[in-house]
């Protein structure tokens, strides 16, 4: 094999005297093509079974599988995308459309799901799931323990909703609006864990401020 050939047609080969395209490299082991800048790091492709980018370290970056599964950080992706280690994603999408979206068209009746979250620990100091506001502000999160705080980062239960202060005109904690065409209320309540009856309560008010624990007026 001669270590670089060009055929009449004009193609090249490096590694190979039969180039199927008009450049392809051959070689049985490690990298390919090797980047280097002086003084810099180089960057390495090699490609056998799978295709992969990494350094002189030889920490593998990118790797994409014969089965066309691509991992970061990890040589041995399970998914589709499978990334280790952590990510964001940073751009500016057009008004009413998503930065990220993420689609189940499973087109099945069989349990499936759109998104799965793990992690953060079993505990109310770690952290599932947070969405924050552009000031980095929490506005939603769901702690390690399954706790759901809505305008507070440490939920005390399974729901804790906390308003947006004083002076706001959107400070209602929380606005259920019904369906009148139905014949189902807007909220229900059952208790159903059983247990002493003094102390099992389906609905409890304490109020510790001045004004009414319950007021309902009337829609007229």
């Amino acid at each position: 094999v001669d270590a670089l050939f060009i055929s009449p047609d004009g193609k090249v080969g490096i590694g190979t005297n039969t180039p199927g395209e008009l450049l392809e490299v051959s070689k049985s082991s490690g990298a390919i093509i090797k980047l280097h800048a002086p003084g810099a790091n180089s960057w390495k492709l090699k490609g056998s079974t799978d295709f992969s980018i990494y350094d002189d370290s030889n920490s593998d970056y990118l790797t994409i599988k014969n089965s066309g599964n691509i991992g970061i950080g990890t040589t041995t992706p399970g998914e589709k995308l499978s990334v280790a280690g952590t990510g964001g994603f940073l751009g500016s999408a057009p008004s009413g459309v998503a930065l990220v979206t993420i689609e189940n068209n499973s087109g099945t009746t069989a349990q499936s799901w759109g998104l799965i979250v793990k992690g953060g620990g079993n505990s109310s100091a770690g952290r599932i799931f947070q969405a924050q506001d552009s000031s980095g502000n929490s506005t939603f999160l769901v702690t390690g323990n399954g706790n759901v705080g809505i305008g507070t980062t440490g939920p005390g239960s399974r729901l804790h909703v906390e308003s947006l202060g004083a002076g706001n005109a959107n400070g209602t904690c929380v606005y259920l609006h019904g369906d009148t065409a139905t014949n189902f209320p807007v909220m229900r309540i059952d208790n159903a864990t059983g247990g002493n009856a003094t102390d099992t309560h389906g609905l409890l008010i304490n109020n510790t401020a001045p004004g009414a624990g319950l007021r309902i007026n009337n829609g007229s």
